[in-house]
This record gives structure tokens, C-alpha cells and sequence, in this order.
């Protein structure tokens, strides 16, 4: 497997460091995942504002190139190639993020697939990526849609509010036949 050059990592500390530095944050830290080196992770104590955690993350995701501008990810998101992950899930603030070096990954490199599999930990078995196909074709065929154009999602009260206040801007749910039914082909969808 590819590691990270010297060059590539010293990138990496210098940007981390310069965002940290700016947002004021004391006590962070950096890891790389040891199976790993293109995955990383930043760790904010708990004593943080929250709000200071999540902007140092969002600038962080920003001046990495991982998220477009306009972008932020609020507690519980994630990007394509970084996630902000529920301060209860690890008793610390964390963002789990790609070095930017994947993009040069090509679309069939194993080391790509390997990549993104790893990131999420995700364990895609033939069964599972067989199934995952044929939502695809579901969804192309045109079988797998909602059977009204409104539709009402359920959710915490913290994410309905991050997204009433507009810090919250997408909502993620499984990729599922059940949730595939119920949100292909919505025009209106009413948050509960």
C-alpha cells in the first residue's frame, strides 16, 4: 500500500495547525488510522465551545478541499471524504477526514475502494454489494419510488433545529429499499 510522503504529511500539520491556531482551540490532537494512512483524525476536548469545534472542523474540511465552500457539516454528518462524529459516540469531539491525496486515486485502483471502505468501516461482502446493485437498477428501472410526492421525515429534535437555523443543510438516511420507497421522487418533505 501507498503511504503518505513527507511531504504530503508535513502539508497536513501545517494546515491542521494553522486552523487550529486560528480558531483559538487548546489540547487537540491529531492521529492517523495505523491500517490506514490516508485517514485521519482531529480531537477536540470536550471543555470546547461547540460550536468553536465544529467551525475549527468546517474550516479544517475547507482548507483541505474536502468540502465545497458553501458546505458545513453540523454533529453527526458527513461529507464524501469526512464526517463530524457525535461528541457521544467518543467522549471527545472528533472529525474523521481523508487526506486530500486520495483524489489521485483513479476510479478502479483497489487502493481507492480500499480507501473509502476503510474510511467508513464499512464491510461490503459480495452479498452485500449485490444488494446494493440492485437498488441501483431499482432506482434506474424507475420501481423504487415514493408513491406521493410529499413526504414527512422523522427526526431529533437537535438536527430539525440545526436545520430550522440553517447550519444543517443535508440529510443523510441509510441507503435502503425502505428508505429508497420512501424518498425517490418527493417534491415536499415535511420534517417531524
Amino acid at each position: 500500500m501507498k503511504r503518505l510522503t513527507p511531504k504530503a504529511k508535513a502539508y497536513l500539520d501545517n494546515v491542521i495547525g494553522e486552523v487550529v491556531r486560528r480558531n483559538g482551540v487548546k489540547g487537540a490532537a491529531i492521529s492517523d488510522d495505523g491500517d490506514n494512512p490516508f485517514s485521519h483524525f482531529l480531537e477536540i476536548p470536550l471543555d470546547t465551545d461547540e460550536q468553536v469545534a465544529v467551525k475549527t472542523f468546517n474550516d479544517l474540511f475547507h482548507a483541505l478541499g474536502l468540502l465545497p465552500k458553501g458546505r458545513n457539516l453540523a454533529i453527526g454528518e458527513q461529507g464524501e471524504y469526512c464526517e463530524v462524529v457525535s461528541p457521544k459516540n467518543v467522549g471527545a469531539y472528533l472529525a474523521v477526514f481523508n487526506h486530500p491525496a486520495v483524489f489521485s486515486f483513479k476510479e478502479g485502483d483497489p487502493e481507492c475502494r480500499f480507501i473509502l471502505k476503510n474510511w467508513r468501516d464499512l464491510d461490503i461482502g459480495d452479498e452485500d454489494e449485490l444488494a446494493i446493485q440492485e437498488l441501483i437498477a431499482g432506482i434506474k428501472a424507475g420501481r423504487l419510488k415514493s408513491k406521493t410526492s410529499d413526504g414527512y421525515l422523522v427526526l431529533k429534535g437537535e438536527f430539525y433545529d440545526a436545520i430550522d437555523s440553517g447550519r444543517k443543510t443535508v440529510e443523510y438516511r441509510d441507503f435502503t429499499e425502505y428508505n429508497l420507497k420512501r424518498t425517490i421522487g418527493l417534491k415536499t418533505v415535511r420534517f417531524n
